[in-house]
């Protein structure tokens, strides 16, 4: 019986069919966007531990950008890509960012809002943005992998690998 998730590519799909000889990579396509994403809500709150000159701040407070950018590459490596890095800003120039798939959004730091106990993920708009006067910055998320978040990838990918274990 196949029960590889809807949402995977035919690729994905036959990869998946191999089991038990998987490789790494061949397990991180086969699974599912909300293991993936619950993996990374119990892995992001550790980037203010890992001794790294940013972020600076409590999680997570002020940490919408980078914690973004890191889920947005989890994401991709995990066979879940095409996500888009938005970031809204109001009237007074005060901005947050969170990721956008197709008619999807994952905010992982919505928490640090009041009223808000939970990340934030779900159809699109996510409603932070509705307080927001306007989008400033939409880009794909693959695009933005510089140095330092290469450096905190590889700082979180043991956390996030064994969340992932964990599910």
């Amino acid at each position: 019986m196949d029960t590889t998730p809807a949402n995977q590519t035919e690729t994905q799909r036959l990869v998946c069919r191999q089991a038990p000889l998987m490789t790494l990579y061949e397990q991180r396509i086969c699974t599912s966007l909300t293991d993936v994403l619950n993996a990374l809500d119990r892995t992001l709150p550790h980037m203010t531990s890992l001794g790294l000159p940013f972020p600076e701040g409590d999680w997570p407070t002020s940490m919408c950008q980078i914690a973004s950018k890191a889920a947005g590459q989890f994401l991709a490596e995990m066979g879940h890509g095409g996500w888009m890095l938005v970031i809204g800003q109001d009237h007074r120039f005060y901005g947050h960012a969170w990721l956008e798939r197709g008619d999807s959004f994952y905010d992982p730091t919505a928490h640090q809002f009041p009223g808000i106990d939970v990340v934030l993920r779900g159809r699109s708009p996510n409603p932070l943005g509705n307080t927001l006067t306007r989008e400033t910055f939409r880009q794909p998320v693959g695009g933005l992998d510089d140095g330092a978040h290469r450096t905190l990838r590889e700082a979180l990918r043991p956390i996030f690998d064994h969340q992932l274990g964990s599910r």
